[in-house]
């Protein structure tokens, strides 16, 4: 046997495949806003379980797009384009959402709106931070220099599980 790359899939199983994008078939959808580019990726969200959207921020370029399981990474879908615009087909409503992802002062809702803070957790502020002390840990100046904001997981009461 000489050929050990996929296939490429056949024009019926092409024309079956839905699109990414919008669509979640998944029963939570958890949603990012201006903190989009902080989220590692879909990738790591339990298969079947959850899914990756996003709510318009203040950022206006192409944002990532859900792996599909037939084209996978090879073939660009009609969303995509070369010169990274703005694609609206990617957002959702926030009402849409059942789980939010986001930073102290950003676009995160807020406790008491509906959402209710699960987990919160120190992140670096790029912006207050010296770049000396964010690239290379120094003992002892590090801490004293570098600022840091909180990144917290956001969920609707009805996802909150005591």
């Amino acid at each position: 046997m000489d050929h050990y790359a996929a296939l490429p899939p056949s024009p019926r199983a092409l024309s079956r495949a839905e699109e990414p994008g919008t669509r979640c078939g998944a029963p939570r959808r958890l949603c990012l806003g201006s903190e989009w580019y902080r989220f590692p990726a879909s990738f790591f969200l339990p298969p079947g379980g959850v899914c990756l959207s996003f709510v318009r921020s203040d950022f206006r370029g192409q944002l990532p797009q859900p792996f599909h399981p037939v084209h996978g990474t090879r073939a660009a879908t009609p969303a995509m384009n070369a010169v990274n615009r703005e694609e609206p087909s990617r957002y959702v409503h926030l009402e849409e959402c059942d789980l939010f992802v986001g930073a102290e002062g950003g676009d995160a809702p807020r406790d008491g709106d509906g959402w209710t803070t699960v987990l919160e957790e120190p992140m670096l502020d790029v912006d207050a931070s010296p770049t000396l002390t964010r690239a290379f840990w120094i003992p002892r100046l590090s801490a004293r220099r570098n600022t840091y904001t909180v990144m917290a997981l956001f969920a609707r009461p009805t996802d909150v599980k005591a």
